[in-house]
């Protein structure tokens, strides 16, 4: 709150079009004017709550009602602002393509996006290297038929992605909502977990 201390037809200037000029001193009472376009509302905020108040009464208003007018009546504080909307995850090329890749049958293409070191863990089964990966694409991974749709992605840091994906097939259950948790490095995966 500002506190100014003013004398008769002293004014305060408020924006470019509100004056508050200081008419008179008496007592312990100040009059004042005030300057405004029309369209700015100016209220004695003991009239405005006992109109509000009595009207609320009248109304036999419940409390939720009583906080709509309140809040019509600009006399609750401010609702919070609502959080940024974080921007979408861009996903590294490799990550991208993997998943684009792995429901189809070029295992070939799909084992490109792998680092020759990389290694999977999938259903508690680890496969380290590219021909254990392309072992792992070849069975594991192409035992049973399914859709794919990417729920969540996150980005945990330049290097690490958590991919949440919903699966649909003809596998035990048919359904499953699955993480897969990426390590790119050089451009490529180094490691793959997929969990539940």
């Amino acid at each position: 709150m500002l506190v100014l201390t003013r004398k008769p037809g002293e004014r305060i200037l408020i924006g470019d079009n509100i004056v508050v000029t200081i008419l008179d001193s008496r007592g312990d009472g100040v009059r004042i004017g005030i300057d405004a376009p029309r369209g700015i509302t100016i209220q004695r905020e003991e009239v405005l709550r006992a109109v509000t108040d009595a009207n609320l009464a009248a109304a036999g208003a419940q409390p939720e009602g009583a906080d709509l007018i309140k809040a019509a009546l600009g006399l609750l504080p401010a609702a919070p602002a609502a959080p940024a909307t974080a921007p979408p995850v861009v996903l590294p090329a490799a990550v991208s393509g993997f998943l684009a890749d792995q429901v189809g049958t070029d295992h070939a293409a799909t084992l490109a996006h792998f680092a020759d070191d990389a290694t999977v863990v999938d259903d508690g089964k680890s496969f380290a290297g590219r021909d254990a990966i392309l072992g792992w694409l070849s069975r594991e991974a192409s035992e049973f038929t399914f859709t794919s749709t990417t729920v969540k992605t996150e980005k945990h840091d330049d290097a690490r992605y958590t991919v949440t994906n919903h699966l649909e097939g003809n596998f035990p259950g048919g359904t499953a909502d699955l993480r897969f948790q990426f390590f790119v490095s050089g451009g490529r995966i180094a490691s793959l977990t997929i969990q539940p």
